[in-house]
């Protein structure tokens, strides 16, 4: 038996015995109160509320209960590109579509507060397309969009594209961490890692590709870092994750519908709830996955 023959065996018996650990679900339109399959975007509250954007509205989960928003609900769109709560433990929740981020409060699954609209024309970022939203210890609000980055501070805005070190104006994920530094997802760029003090303080990382990394495919679509500082990266073709020096490739693990149950490779939405479940948002509809 040669080399490669050994080596996908090996992989073959490791998943194979790996899976028996793991129990999956997956929710559709059909069987579940999603308003639709394509998942782009995933939060968790502070009370389990689970949050859905997707290319129908907004849903919310708890308790086996399901709820749903759309545009007659103070959206301005139903298709929905990103939702995150920032701070994360705060009520405030950011709803990012193709016509800007609207944020409102929230306490479960009822609107206690009026929303305010953040978009081009009323707050100079580049583009109403927005994918994703952050906010830094130094409570600047970081907005990827289909045209660049943009940092709302609070005595100006900053943009940031390929003309200005970009890899790709195409920003589809970002995620802010405790310890300064800043992940950038492009579409076929890879990871961008930037070390932050204040925006005027910036040194830069090398990047995350497929080239030297486990990562399966340089279009990432998601990124999400646990309190356990797992790292998780959706992609084209399933979602990799890794713990410990991320250049080490026994270090990663890929889930794809080869390695795992999850319900398609697309994955556009990675979040842990409070019960420890991973949740996946991919354009087939969710996949849970518990331990």
């Amino acid at each position: 038996m040669n080399k490669l023959k050994l080596l996908s065996l090996v992989f073959l018996i490791l998943s194979v015995n790996y899976s028996f650990a793991q129990t999956w679900k997956s929710f559709t339109s059909s069987n579940s109160g999603l308003p639709n399959n394509i998942v782009n975007s995933i939060a968790v509250s502070n009370d389990g509320t689970i949050w859905f954007a997707t290319d129908s509205g907004l849903a919310a989960y708890k308790n086996d209960v399901w709820q749903v928003f759309t545009d007659e609900s103070l959206l301005s769109v139903n298709k929905l590109n990103t939702v995150s709560f920032l701070p994360f433990d705060s009520k405030d929740i950011w709803v990012g579509s193709d016509s800007g981020l609207v944020v409102f409060n929230v306490d479960s699954t009822e609107i206690i507060g009026d929303p305010v609209y953040i978009n081009r024309e009323n707050n100079s970022i580049l583009s109403d397309t927005v994918n994703s939203a952050e906010l830094d210890g130094f409570s600047n609000n970081w907005i990827g969009t289909a045209k660049g980055l943009s940092v709302i501070t609070e005595k100006n805005v900053y943009n940031f594209n390929e003309a200005n070190g970009l890899e790709s104006s195409k920003v589809s994920a970002l995620k802010v961490l405790p310890d300064d530094w800043v992940h950038i997802a492009t579409e076929g760029g890879g990871v961008s890692r930037l070390k932050y003090n204040g925006v005027d303080g910036i040194t830069s990382a090398s990047r995350i590709e497929n080239s030297w990394s486990a990562l399966p495919s340089d279009t990432v679509l998601t990124i999400y870092v646990t309190d356990d500082t797992l790292y998780w990266y959706g992609t084209t073709k399933g979602a990799a994750t890794f713990f410990g020096e991320n250049s080490k490739s026994n270090n990663w693990w890929v889930y794809n519908t080869f390695s795992s149950e999850i319900i398609d490779n697309y994955v556009r939405a990675i979040v842990r709830d409070n019960e420890g479940n991973m949740w996946f948002g991919t354009k087939k509809g969710l996949s849970k996955l518990s331990r």
